[in-house]
């Protein structure tokens, strides 16, 4: 679990956890970098309707299974490699033994979501390149 969390609820969260959960903190850029490398699933959580979640994006980029709220927002933008899950501990565990079970083919899900995003968000970026040479031009 990384990041940074208030101290009454990570101290509640230490001492109800198993054993073999780790709590890290926040982490340097590539000491994280080498914890997600090193996962088997992303699992990134809120409980914003409209929030899409880095841990999602950063999951995607390194092709890894996620478990995601399930919004409307995650399930519209990250609709590939995904299990969705409510907020209740009932689904989040169900949630993530699900990703485990079905990691292999989360993956490569992930890996054509990323693919799909990486050429939107190039078309994209020509497309803004364009206009603004217009822009220029019209100048």
């Amino acid at each position: 679990v990384t990041g940074r969390m208030p101290e009454p609820a990570e101290r509640r969260l230490r001492e109800m956890a198993p054993a073999h959960v780790v709590f890290t903190g926040f982490l340097p850029e590539d000491d994280y970098v080498g914890q997600l490398r090193a996962c088997d699933v992303v699992v990134d959580l809120t409980s914003r309707d409209a929030c899409l979640v880095c841990g999602a994006y950063e999951a995607t980029a390194a092709g890894k299974p996620m478990v995601l709220s399930d919004s409307l927002a995650n399930r519209s933008y990250f609709d590939r490699g995904a299990v969705y899950t409510a907020a209740s501990p009932a689904a989040i565990a169900a949630a993530i033994r699900q990703a485990i079970d079905s990691r292999e083919r989360l993956a490569a899900d992930v890996r054509c979501l990323e693919t799909r995003l990486r050429l939107d968000f190039r078309r994209r970026v020509r497309h803004l390149s364009r206009y603004l040479r217009q822009l220029a031009n019209e100048r």
